[in-house]
């Protein structure tokens, strides 16, 4: 048991309903990067593959700042870092004529995406 939970008993209901809508936050950080990465690949525009991306940022956003406080930091970690990577993806100059997705973006989602699994199986 961490240190959050042997402090924090009551947060237990709080992290249960955190990691029950964890699958759908997964899943909506998933799509999105989808569309992104096959906007970027079918000959899409910048501005669809920077709304997809943005579409990910926000959610990742949301749960980088919930995750860690209560007791899943690998996961808020992972969201803070795609958020990180995406937002200075984002602020490129090159972000607003091409429409790639870097590596480093896709890694980090990914990474995320991992490790948003771990937290619902309980890991």
């Amino acid at each position: 048991m961490s240190d959050v939970m042997r402090d924090f008993p009551g947060l237990e209901p709080i992290r249960q309903r955190f990691r029950a809508t964890l699958a759908d936050r997964q899943s909506d950080v998933a799509h999105h990067a989808l569309e992104a990465w096959n906007a970027s690949q079918e000959g899409g525009t910048p501005k669809a593959v920077a709304r997809h991306l943005k579409e990910v940022r926000n959610r990742l956003h949301t749960i980088a700042g919930s995750a860690g406080s209560l007791g899943y930091g690998e996961l808020g970690e992972a969201a803070f870092h795609g958020e990180a990577e995406i937002i200075s993806y984002l602020e490129r100059e090159d972000a607003a004529t091409s429409a790639a997705v870097p590596a480093d973006v896709i890694y980090a989602i990914n990474t995320f995406i991992e490790r948003c699994g771990a937290a619902i199986d309980g890991d």
